[in-house]
């Protein structure tokens, strides 16, 4: 069996990505393809989604993975993995050791062609960049207003237009209502398992409610486990009553804080809409038949990790005044890496101090409660205790006039949502 421990990936036997403007990736965390001969026909835009399945691209990927080699698009797990993380690749191989096995003994040998002959069992759907927010560690990509207004500041600010030399605009973009990929589509349903859905906010983008009409309307609901996240500002009944007929809900909430620490990184969600949209949720799960999984899944940055343990203590709260048969709760954090200032290893010695306080007072039994929490958790302490900046007083200059910028134009001040932010900025 090839030495294939430390490259060795399963999605690219079983999943395919579209992102929001069309590109097609090997997962949500991997590198847009750039090689000159293949990587210019992953688009849906050039090419059908079911003509990249098996494309020269693709073969070469699974080829290089069997082979124990690198795939250069997939640096960003291998970055992570070097840091002492966990990356995508680890996770979902551990999630399905049987899928493992079975790829292993059907494609790792000498005559394989590495193609695959059924269509991926796992969808990954980006259907546009509509969303309700403009949150400061997002993108124009994946919401078209955050870009607009990013690009406005930086036209009109000198500080910003010297730090940001490229334009933060995006298009709206509209693959989903080409006629051709909706036939294209077609033949994946029979094989289709698992789907993730997300945007921009899943709940305000149609192709999401046409492809998941499509789904019931060919009577394959019951047989697929759906996956959105979703920032829990905008339910509505009708998407909590579509989701409702599948066998198995994914939810992850993308919710970075409590109170005006969730309002200032997501602006500009309200903490009374989001409680009170947990609280719509609820009531949806204790009349369904259907299974849940719900995971709150915050964006941990420099900003929000004073916040952290408050947070917890919310979530525990939530996750234990409804504790019903079909729901899992779980916490999964995502530490941000990028913008590189939000990043939360240029702390400072004052707010690390902060925060490790804070950390030491949170009850063990909420963080164990979550069974996926305790290893982030116990990261993140490390990192606030032992993991320094080469550069953190550069970085913690460039987030100070960032956030100077938006809040100039949107007239807020990071001191009335964020009880702690002059520590954030100590040099």
């Amino acid at each position: 069996m090839a030495n294939v421990s430390k490259t060795f990936c399963i999605y690219p036997w079983m999943h395919q990505m579209i992102e929001t403007d069309g590109d097609v990736k090997l997962c949500c965390v991997a590198e847009t393809p750039t090689t000159k001969k293949q990587g210019k026909h992953m688009n849906i835009n050039r090419t059908k989604l079911s003509g990249i399945w098996n494309s020269e691209y693709m073969q070469d990927v699974r080829r290089r993975l069997l082979q124990g080699k690198q795939v250069s698009d997939c640096g960003n797990c291998y970055k992570r993995e070097r840091r002492g993380e966990k990356s995508m690749r680890q996770s979902v191989n551990e999630a399905s050791p049987h899928k493992v096995a079975d790829i292993l003994n059907t494609y790792d040998t000498p005559d394989s062609t590495n193609i695959v002959d059924t269509m991926p069992t796992y969808l990954d759907l980006r259907f546009g960049n509509l969303c309700n927010l403009r949150c400061r560690m997002c993108t124009g990509k994946y919401s078209h207003d955050l870009g607009e207004e990013f690009e406005s500041i930086r036209q009109d600010n000198a500080v910003w237009s010297e730090m940001f030399q490229e334009t933060f605009s995006f298009p709206k973009y509209d693959w989903a209502n080409d006629k051709e990929f909706w036939k294209d589509i077609e033949q994946y349903i029979p094989y289709i398992e698992n789907i993730y859905l997300t945007g921009g906010e899943p709940t305000l983008v149609e192709g999401n409610y046409d492809f998941l009409n499509k789904l019931i309307r060919e009577g394959v609901n019951h047989k697929v486990s759906l996956a959105f996240n979703t920032n829990v500002t905008n339910f509505q009944q009708r998407f909590l009553d579509v989701i409702d007929q599948f066998k198995h809900v994914r939810l992850s909430l993308s919710i970075d804080g409590t109170e005006g620490v969730q309002e200032y990184l997501r602006y500009p969600s309200k903490w009374k809409a989001v409680e009170r949209n947990m609280k719509l949720l609820t009531d949806k799960l204790k009349e369904s038949n259907s299974q849940y999984a719900i995971s709150f899944t915050p964006s941990l940055n420099i900003i929000n990790l004073a916040n952290f343990p408050k947070y917890i203590d919310w979530a525990y709260d939530v996750a234990t005044s409804y504790n019903l048969p079909n729901v899992l709760w779980d916490m999964v954090p995502i530490r941000v890496h990028g913008p590189e200032y939000l990043d939360l290893w240029h702390a400072n010695s004052l707010y690390r101090d902060f925060c490790t306080m804070a950390y030491n007072d949170v009850d063990e039994k909420k963080v164990d409660y979550f069974k996926s929490l305790r290893p982030f958790f116990d990261e993140t302490l490390d990192c606030i205790q032992n993991q320094f900046s080469d550069d953190a007083e550069g970085n913690l200059k460039t987030l100070s006039l960032f956030n100077a910028g938006i809040d100039k134009k949107r007239g807020t001040s990071i001191e009335d949502y964020i009880p702690y932010s002059q520590l954030i900025y100590e040099q």
